[in-house]
């Protein structure tokens, strides 16, 4: 939530974003979730949508509390259907093969590589960019075609999950 308060100055402002986020990001997921058919794909619909809403709030202040949820639903709605939109127009392959890529040679048990191998292909495609390749956010983001806070989001739940499946598989000396 922090990258999203660092776009609002005003602290009236922030605080009115924080109570639309708690009471809207469920329904927005669930909503964005119906369009896309995809956790990854709605949770980055729904992160797209609170940039918007923070680049607006302002306006959205201005607004009715009805008003408020409608626009609310309405910025969703249009995130999920553009992301839905450019995956059908520009389905995306995985830039790499992970069984053949270098990263299988990197611990010689395999465990890790079996770990990273369970992260769908955006989180695995974001990491190996960003910590084997070196790229910066900007230089993914421009590979990708996405933006850099979603890069950056990527990168935070690829982490996440990744810590997490490395636990499942008794891998705890990696983090």
């Amino acid at each position: 939530m922090l990258i999203y308060l660092q776009l609002i100055s005003e602290p009236e402002d922030r605080e009115l974003f924080v109570q639309l986020y708690e009471k809207h990001r469920v329904a927005m997921f669930n909503r964005a979730n119906r369009i896309l058919h995809s956790k990854q794909d709605s949770e980055d619909a729904v992160h797209e949508a609170f940039l918007k809403i923070a680049e607006k709030i302002e306006l959205i202040s201005s607004l009715e509390c009805h008003k408020r949820d409608k626009y609310i639903v309405t910025i969703i709605e249009n995130k999920a259907i553009n992301a839905y939109r450019a995956k059908r127009l520009h389905p995306t392959e995985p830039l790499f093969d992970l069984a053949e890529y270098a990263v299988v040679d990197a611990y010689e048990d395999g465990d890790f590589t079996r770990c990273i191998l369970k992260l769908p292909h955006d989180y695995r495609e974001v990491l190996l960019l960003k910590y084997d390749l070196g790229f910066s956010n900007k230089e993914i983001a421009d590979a990708l075609d996405i933006s850099q806070a979603l890069v950056r989001k990527r990168l935070q739940r690829a982490r996440n999950a990744l810590r997490r499946i490395c636990k499942m598989e008794g891998i705890n000396d990696i983090f």
